[in-house]
This record gives C-alpha cells, structure tokens and sequence, in this order.
C-alpha cells in the first residue's frame, strides 16, 4: 500500500465515526471504538507518537473557595505523578462561580503522596461553591486492538497493550520518551479500531461539557486514510490471514 498516496490524520476521542462509551470498573471494557466506513482503510502508524490520556473525576459541593488557594483530596482514585510536565497537562479544574457561572482555574499543585490538588481560587470568591476535577490516574491496564466480524465469531489482533499509570507519566513531547503502537496493520472497511481499559476509576467523557469541558482527556494516533480501490488485492488479502490464525 502506497501510504503517501494516502490522507494523514489522526484517530480521536472527537471523531464522529467513532463510539465512546462508559468503563464497566475492575472489567475489561471497550471505551472507544472506531469503525472503519464502507470502502475505506486506515492505517495507524506504529513509528509515531501517539497521545493516551484518560482521565477520572470528582465533584465537591459545598466548597468554600473565599481566598487565595483551596485544597482538595481526592476519593474516586489516585492522580498521576508527572514531574516533567505542569500540572495543567494532566489536571484541570471548574469552579461554579455563581453569577459567573462555572469557570475554570489553575492547579498549582499535585500531591500523590495524600492525593490532594490545590487550586488558585484567587479569581473566584464567595463559598458554597462546587467544584468539578479532571484527572490523569495511576491505575490500570489498557490495550488497542482491531476486531474484524467474521461469520458468526469475532476476531481480534492486539496492537499494543500499556499500563495505564505508566501511559500517563510518559512525556509526549519528547520523541525518547513518547509512546507509539507496538505494531500495525491496514484496517479494511466494516471492521473496529478499539481502545479497551481495566481499572476501578469510572472514566470521565465530558469532552465538550456545556460548563465544565474535559480539557485532561485525550487521543491522537496517528493514521493513514484513503479508499479500498486505492490499496491492491495483496493488502486486503494479508489483513484476513492476519484474523485466520487468530
């Protein structure tokens, strides 16, 4: 296949062919899945970095934010420690302003020792106020895989597979240290690019909530697009021995 004959891209938690859906917690659970349309192919890169950063969350209600900074333990899971990156790379915070509406403010600092996240509040006064986080997590295990439909089974063939804690204290903007797919293959039409998690942290997908948007969220494989006629009988061919064995 003539991959530069092809449209560079990325596959994203925002694509509109893709399905995001709820982690059942301490399961395996596929979370996001893309299908590739009628007559078309993709291929992820297995050379380029990649971006994978889930996040949990948790609500305070009631919180007194009347000052300059508030801290704030977390109890639905622990955050990730990344000291090579800011805070704001893999936390971000909402407070309901009141009259303001919610608005969001820095998070000056990470304690993963106690799990607390202090906030600069300066700009938000008044108390009874809640609060909304976003955060990247330590624990659990994640894996991409393709899922082909055949016959009456499905097949799959693994891509990469993390830990998610490890994912999450990657630097992604330095090539040394930045993730990419263990391997890859050309995805043909009607079958599944999926990322699947097992963790107790129920996963957060607000990406576009109206008030308080998941700025920690985040995708980004890169990938090859174009059309089945743009690729020979070879690499179709090679894509179904790939699922016999499987």
């Amino acid at each position: 296949m003539a991959v530069e004959n092809l449209k560079i891209s990325s596959l994203t938690f925002d694509d509109e062919r893709a399905d995001l859906a709820s982690n059942i917690t301490g399961e395996w659970t596929d979370v996001f899945t893309y299908t590739v349309p009628q007559n078309r192919i993709v291929l992820p890169f297995d050379g380029r970095h990649m971006y994978v950063k889930l996040t949990g969350s948790e609500e305070f209600t009631g919180t007194d934010v009347d000052g300059s900074t508030v801290t704030l333990g977390l109890g639905n899971f622990d955050p990730v420690e990344t000291p090579q990156e800011s805070e704001s790379k893999y936390v971000s915070a909402w407070v309901d302003g009141s009259s303001d509406g919610w608005q969001e403010v820095p998070v000056t600092d990470v304690d993963t020792s106690t799990d607390e996240i202090t906030l600069d509040t300066s700009g938000v006064a008044g108390s009874s106020q809640d609060v909304y986080i976003y955060a990247q997590f330590r624990q659990g295990q994640g894996r991409f895989y393709v899922q082909k439909p055949s016959g009456g089974s499905v097949r799959k063939a693994s891509l990469h597979t993390f830990n998610v804690g490890k994912m999450h204290q990657r630097n992604f903007y330095k090539p040394d240290q930045a993730p990419t797919l263990a391997r890859t293959l050309p995805i043909i039409e009607n079958s599944r690019f999926i990322l699947a998690v097992k963790t107790k942290v129920s996963l957060a997908w607000d990406l576009h909530h109206s008030d308080h948007p998941n700025n920690a969220a985040k995708l980004e494989i890169p990938a090859a697009f174009g059309r089945m006629d743009q690729v020979g009988e070879n690499t179709v061919r090679e894509y179904k021995q790939i699922f016999s064995g499987v």
